[in-house]
């Protein structure tokens, strides 16, 4: 562990602008502690002050992979994202941030920065190729051409171990590249453990004296070029679809139906199928197709659930290309049902609704989340959906989505949550008689002031898409890490603790965001944004006083320093507002406008 004054003295060059001698004091205590984290994570900051942009980037790497290896994946990411504002392309940062997601248990986030990281053209030959197409073969094993990938760079790297696997998963899953797998790994076990016996034979008594010799393990007949040799590829291979004729035709094709699979797999003939679909379409009540042909004795109930999971995971490739199709996530979520898939299909629902809420269409949102509800009535994620559109329907349908969230809420065993919920409907529209008539129900008993559920705070989480169940398994991720935070970052580390400060802010953790953002404010640096940071802080936390002295200080500095005052005129407008003083707000307004009326003008279309 370095001498914590030698430490002190580093960040008091630091904060002197003495960045020659604070970075030589860095490197000193690294030459007797290079496993010191924070230190790198400090040297890096000041190489990028002194425009040694590459040399920061090594030592925030450095420090980055150190808080990973020690647990501190939060701190690791912070770092991450500090060397991608300095070189958005930097490559190992999102590497690094795919194995923090990835052990945080967050695989759409691993996912993206690993794909981003091979994006950046990484070595091939590298381990951390390798070890980020093995990630994503778990974390994406609906997608064959990560294995596939896999297989070639392990070729290439003479990996066999990896490519054996590979070809083992190609044949569970009957991927139409097992053959050229097996290929290459028979080709792979030959030049590793042949090579010996062929280098004897061709230095024995065979070579004429002074002719040159043929390297060892190469015959001197002409030869079919190996399948090393056949496989070349840059860093597109490793993230776009292969092969490219395939996907052109895969997307022209048309979305095979059920009755195509049996048609396909030789099972039925196309006259069979037709037969069944009039049978169908005769049928007074609706009756899926695959009841159709087991009732007619054409298929088992066996084949007609193959051929329905041959069909969702034909559904989720395409979805994999066109993720924006609402449309087709709707169509999944039906498959997915026909398989028993329950919860499966809810959130194939949830996506749907997504991407219509995304693109403003509130009406589908609510029949989508409608139908999700009918099915799933405890589905607490379809419900909060359903409320945080609420300010698009009449009062009718306000009220049936909050009486909705109060049913999930019971069914999840939280009454006092419904009763909040069923309050909150009946003030919407009294006229209800669903919600009056459950709230009379659930009501009594329930009085106790320590469990009272506050609506307004409910209502705040939901609309931030931030529930609460979250809030405390993030809380005490935080915990879990903070011991080890606070041991790793000094104190002086300004621009870590604001980092931490803006994440823990994003994630709805305003109270740790706040003790990041208090720690920063004697740095002459950080001081001005960080006042603007604990004023928006207090400003989410309904603690109006404070959020205005937080601006008007903020307000002070920036003056003092020449920064934008944008900002904190807008803010202070915002704490006018909600403490009902309008014409406080209106000048502030009119301040901002002065100074910059495109920023205000863009404010106003965010909110």
């Amino acid at each position: 562990m370095a001498d914590v004054s030698m430490k002190k003295k580093a960040h008091d060059l630091l904060q002197n602008g003495k960045l020659d001698s604070a970075l030589r004091v860095f490197q000193a205590i690294l030459r007797d502690d290079p496993e010191d984290a924070s230190v790198h994570n400090s040297a890096g900051d000041v190489l990028l002050k002194m425009k040694k942009k590459d040399e920061a980037l090594d030592h925030f790497t450095r420090a980055a992979e150190l808080y990973l290896k020690d647990g501190l994946q939060m701190v690791a990411l912070s770092v991450s994202r500090k060397a991608l504002r300095a070189e958005p392309e930097f490559g190992l940062a999102h590497y690094v941030m795919g194995v923090c997601f990835e052990e945080q248990s967050k695989p759409d986030q691993a996912r993206r920065e690993y794909v981003l990281y091979l994006k950046s053209k990484p070595d091939r030959a590298g381990d951390l190729v390798v070890n980020t197409l093995t990630s994503l073969t778990r974390l994406d094993p609906e997608d064959r051409n990560w294995v596939v990938r896999l297989a070639r760079v392990a070729f290439v790297q003479k990996k066999e171990a990896i490519l054996d696997r590979c070809v083992s998963v190609s044949a569970e899953r009957g991927f139409p590249e097992h053959r050229k797998m097996v290929q290459m790994l028979e080709e792979l076990r030959n030049s590793l453990h042949e090579a010996p016996q062929q280098m004897e034979q061709t230095s024995g008594e065979g070579s004429a004296p002074g002719s040159e010799e043929a390297p060892a393990g190469v015959s001197e007949e002409p030869r079919e070029e190996s399948q090393l040799e056949q496989v070349s590829f840059d860093s597109a291979d490793f993230v776009e679809e292969e092969p490219e004729a395939d996907e052109e035709a895969d997307e022209a094709s048309p979305r095979k139906r059920l009755g195509e699979y049996f048609v396909a797999d030789g099972l039925l003939k196309a006259s069979e199928v037709l037969k069944a679909l009039e049978v169908q379409a005769s049928s007074h009540d609706y009756r899926r197709l695959g009841d159709v042909l087991v009732e007619m004795g054409m298929v088992s109930v066996r084949q007609v659930r193959e051929a329905l999971t041959k069909q969702v995971a034909d559904m989720k490739h395409r979805l994999d290309r066109a993720p924006g199709d609402a449309l087709g996530y709707v169509e999944l979520g039906n498959l997915l049902l026909d398989v028993s898939d329950f919860y499966g299909a809810v959130e194939a629902y949830l996506k749907a609704a997504e991407i219509y809420r995304s693109t403003g269409r509130e009406k589908m949102v609510f029949e989508l989340l409608e139908g999700v509800l009918d099915i799933c009535p405890e589905s607490l994620a379809a419900a909060r959906e359903l409320v945080r559109i609420r300010n698009s329907l009449g009062p009718e349908g306000q009220a049936r989505s909050l009486y909705r969230l109060a049913v999930a809420y019971l069914l999840n065993d939280s009454p006092h949550e419904a009763v909040a919920a069923l309050e909150a409907a009946v003030q919407a529209d009294p006229g209800f008689a669903m919600a009056t008539t459950l709230l009379e129900g659930v009501r009594p008993g329930l009085a106790d002031i320590d469990n009272y559920a506050d609506i307004a705070s409910i209502l705040a989480d939901i609309d931030r898409m931030f529930d609460a169940d979250s809030a405390r398994a993030l809380a005490g991720l935080v915990k879990e890490f903070q011991e080890g935070v606070n041991a790793a970052i000094s104190t002086n580390d300004y621009p870590t603790h604001y980092d931490l400060g803006i994440a823990y802010r994003e994630m709805g953790l305003l109270r740790e965001a706040v003790a990041e953002f208090t720690q920063v404010l004697p740095s002459p640096e950080f001081r001005t944004r960080a006042r603007e940071m604990l004023g928006r802080c207090y400003l989410n936390m309904g603690r109006f006083d404070e959020a205005e002295e937080q601006f008007q200080k903020g307000m002070s500095l920036a003056s003092r320093d020449g920064m934008a005052l944008v900002g904190f005129h807008l803010n202070l407008a915002k704490v006018y507002e909600a403490t009902g003083r309008k014409r406080q707000a209106e000048a502030e307004r009119k301040a901002a406008g002065k100074i910059d009326p495109v920023m205000v003008k863009i404010q106003d279309s965010l909110e």
